[in-house]
């Protein structure tokens, strides 16, 4: 997870000090918070969530309606894994602000850590519409898609990060599997040769290839293939060949 995506952020947008339940706020009560909330963010900026977190509740008591105050309690709670609490806050911080993009994408995490795909499977897409440029949310679906066996949906979204990312090793693994999970064998190659020259000590790609070459009759390359993912620590075969969801996930 990148921290500066979790922790730290002043929107430069409605979530400004004077947002919601602050607009009829006394002049000097709103310079207060204002700076309140600049307090916050500068700890948040140095990744210190056990000094934050009680000045963020403590700011909630008086203004429970502002967004930013959810989305920064809801990244810290993702920063300590407490991903139940963190989905908790960062949809308060969404519902107050539906156009709060990086909430938005902080909740997707926050569910999807908590094995709850369908409904980050919602946030990322809403996230990849609204902002396509955003390449964290296409490569979070990739992993999802995957995962619910929605190979058609996961390889539209590889072949998407790969326009701008040619060399980004998840969307090429993950091409190479969601078009071998369709039966386009031959096009699975490419990406996964790329996904081994990529990342060439990671098993998985090797042993997925393997699988490829099997179902093309090449069995001296899946032989060569399974030797080198075995002398790399990922011998498999078959249905256990399939890498695990982590794969082509954002550190």
């Amino acid at each position: 997870m990148k921290k500066q995506a979790v922790l730290g952020y002043m929107g430069s947008r409605g979530d400004s000090p004077a947002a919601s339940g602050e607009q009829g706020a006394d002049p000097k009560d709103k310079i207060q918070f204002a700076n309140t909330i600049l307090r916050i963010n500068d700890v948040l900026q140095n990744f210190r969530c056990d000094k934050a977190m009680p000045e963020i509740k403590k700011a909630l008591v008086t203004a429970p309606d502002v967004s930013l105050l959810h989305f920064f309690m809801g990244g810290c709670f993702l920063e300590t894994k407490d991903y139940p609490n963190a989905a908790v806050e960062l949809r308060k911080a969404v519902k107050l602000d539906p156009g709060f993009t990086h909430a938005e994408m902080n909740l997707g995490r926050a569910l999807m850590y908590s094995r709850q795909d369908e409904e980050a499977t919602i946030a990322f897409e809403h996230v990849a519409k609204t902002e396509p440029n955003i390449m964290d949310a296409h490569i979070f679906l990739i992993v999802l898609y995957v995962k619910q066996d929605r190979p058609e949906d996961a390889a539209k979204e590889c072949r998407f990060v790969l326009q701008q990312i040619p060399d980004n090793f998840g969307a090429n693994l993950n091409l190479g599997r969601a078009l071998a999970m369709m039966g386009d064998m031959n096009g699975a190659l490419p990406p996964l040769q790329k996904a081994v020259v990529l990342e060439p000590q990671k098993p998985f790609p090797h042993v997925v290839l393997a699988d490829v070459y099997s179902h093309l009759g090449r069995e001296d390359d899946a032989k060569q293939e399974r030797a080198e993912a075995e002398r790399l620590g990922g011998a498999l075969s078959g249905s256990e060949s399939t890498p695990n969801n982590n794969e082509g996930k954002p550190e």
